[in-house]
């Protein structure tokens, strides 16, 4: 290799791999989470969050568990990382019924919750560098109040 193409070829293989690191780090939500009762605020009793891969950018994320009072409850949606909104299944509480994300980062994104077009809560979603550790940060808009719930990885 001559020396004047030895940097561009660097160049090009720090770009893929990067490129790989990315999609490996955006991918790190899918799978199983179980709650973390003892670092969440308000536990239920038992929760379970299941993320899959849809295809076309959705994710499908469902939602499932027993609230503290001992109600079971469900949730699920396909929605994609790019703002827009799409419509929530929700049995067991009644509530939000769309939800829309935005990428900030690998590890992170944010969300807007709403109830029939009105903005109920606003969040963040957080994976932990290593993948193991999920942390969601919900703001009623109601009342301000921020309840984080952590989720490990099975």
């Amino acid at each position: 290799m001559t020396r004047a193409l030895r940097p561009l070829f660097t160049l090009i293989s720090g770009i893929a791999v990067s490129a790989q690191l990315v999609y490996a780090q955006e991918n790190l939500i899918f799978g199983t989470w179980k709650i973390t009762a003892s670092k969440t605020t308000n536990p239920p009793r038992s929760e379970t969050r299941t993320y899959e891969d849809c295809g076309g950018g959705f994710i499908l994320s469902t939602r499932q568990g027993t609230d503290s009072q001992g109600r079971d409850y469900f949730s699920q949606y396909a929605a994609k990382h790019d703002g827009k909104e799409y419509p929530r299944l929700v049995k067991g509480v009644p509530g939000i019924n769309t939800i829309a994300f935005q990428q900030m980062d690998p590890y992170t994104s944010t969300y807007t919750l709403r109830t029939n077009g009105k903005v109920t809560a606003t969040g963040k979603t957080t994976i932990s560098r290593d993948g193991k550790v999920l942390t969601v940060e919900t703001t009623s808009v109601a009342g301000g109040r921020t309840t984080t719930e952590v989720y490990d990885k099975h």
